[in-house]
């Protein structure tokens, strides 16, 4: 890759806080965007979820239902539909256009970790603590639709029947904590707290490999292509970003990235830039050409997850002190990304999911986290199932 011309190097991306959102007195812990942009929702330590609209930066709904912390969200592409997933061993189906509950699903027998959806919207996969992968479908079934009327008596609004396909039997040892599906929808991914990825065929739900990229906690993410194809991101305890070739398996890239756990992964597929962020408090930006850091800022505490506002330059930092910090990502004269010649973008950035620990008392100190670690603390301690 060293011969090849790239459009951003360090110094050329500038990021700047634009404004601070605060609805949460705990952690922060799930951020997604509607397809639209239009809203933002965020989920928290606290257990609920707030629908924020991205024009006034202000809370336009609360959804309640969960009772325990927040750990993951998922919309649609179509935007209708967003699931959430928590420590209470379930995720739970929200109407993302009436801002109403739909359904809970059941039986993970641990901390639902991780929710995506497959690009065409038919398969709604999630992974928990439990070391299981279940499938659910998402598809409007032709015989068995549900009916749901609002409570004013409308008219009905059809909505999937969200019923379980399967459980995949997985080979991980331990808490799965992430997954991801490329938008091909060709690969599945998934990571695990015994430090490896495992790699799906997703049109036979079959693993097809796995390895082991590092010795502890993974948090997980896909990128859209560089010159070589279609690319993975790993980061995990030991605070280093990895850069994986889907098909060789080759790690292109192994970069030093924090001084402490990485937290957090996101991916820019029109600007062609990444973005990681950790306990150390910092959030970097890394060409998704080159893979070169190129710039790095300091948010007010750890960062637990990371999503960028569709179609604009801000990045949304969630913090372990309950904000969301906005960032301004600004491009010096000269320097903005092209999308590369070979392909149009075909990675997908999704809701990074968190592996939270910190090393300074908080308001979370003595709380366990969905993969079983107390804040402030590296020791296990047992969590349900």
């Amino acid at each position: 890759m060293s011969s090849e011309s790239h459009s951003a190097k360090r110094g050329d991306v500038v990021l700047s806080k634009y404004t601070s959102m605060c609805g949460n007195e705990l952690a922060t812990t799930a951020l997604a965007f509607s397809p639209d942009g239009d809203s933002l929702v965020s989920g928290s330590a606290e257990s609920g979820l707030l629908v924020w609209s991205t024009t006034t930066r202000r809370v336009t709904n609360r959804l309640e239902g969960h009772f325990d912390w927040v750990l993951t969200l998922a919309f649609t592409s179509c935007g209708s539909y967003l699931v959430s997933g928590s420590k209470d061993w379930t995720a739970k189906v929200w109407d993302a256009v009436k801002w109403k509950y739909i359904d809970t699903l059941w039986g993970h027998k641990a901390p639902v970790t991780q929710c995506v959806f497959t690009t065409n919207d038919e398969v709604l996969a999630t992974v928990a603590g439990d070391c299981t992968i279940r499938l659910w479908n998402c598809r409007q079934a032709r015989k068995q639709q549900l009916r749901v009327f609002d409570v004013m008596g409308s008219a009905p609004t059809v909505h999937p029947n969200w019923r379980m396909l399967t459980e995949l039997p997985s080979s991980h040892t331990n808490r799965i904590t992430c997954c991801a599906v490329t938008r091909d929808t060709k690969w599945f991914f998934t990571g695990a707290d015994d430090g490896r990825i495992a790699v799906w065929d997703v049109s036979r739900w079959e693993e097809k490999r796995m390895w082991t990229p590092e010795e502890n906690e993974l948090v997980l993410t896909i990128c859209a292509e560089d010159t070589k194809g279609h690319v993975i991101l790993s980061g995990g305890t030991d605070g280093r970003l990895r850069v994986w070739h889907v098909g060789s398996w080759e790690c292109l890239h192994n970069h030093a990235a924090h001084n402490d756990w990485l937290n957090a992964l996101a991916m820019d597929p029109a600007k062609r830039l990444s973005y990681s962020g950790g306990q150390d408090y910092q959030v970097i930006v890394w060409s998704s050409d080159s893979w070169d850091r190129l710039s790095t800022v300091s948010c007010r505490a750890e960062v637990m997850c990371i999503a960028i506002q569709p179609d604009t330059s801000m990045v949304h930092a969630a913090t372990e002190d309950g904000e969301i910090e906005v960032w301004s990502v600004q491009f010096t004269s000269g320097s903005r990304p092209t999308t590369p010649s070979t392909r149009p973008p075909s990675g997908i950035a999704t809701p990074a999911t968190f592996t939270p620990a910190s090393t300074r008392p908080s308001s979370a100190a003595m709380t366990r986290t969905a993969t079983g670690r107390v804040m402030g603390s590296p020791t296990r301690v047992p969590t349900r199932g």
